[in-house]
């Protein structure tokens, strides 16, 4: 999977694909929101942008 960084919503940190109703999408901050907060149950993958 590779994103269109023209694309992507500048407003949010986290935000799902219309075709992946199971995949989230989020910025760094999110990520490290979800270690800070040690939620559980979430795997970080990064993608490439194009």
């Amino acid at each position: 999977m590779i994103l269109d960084k023209d694309s992507l919503p500048t407003h949010a940190d986290v935000f799902c694909l219309a075709n992946f109703a199971t995949v989230l999408v989020g910025t760094q901050r999110f990520k490290e929101a979800v270690q800070c907060l040690r939620l559980e149950g979430l795997l970080f993958h990064e993608l490439p942008l194009r």
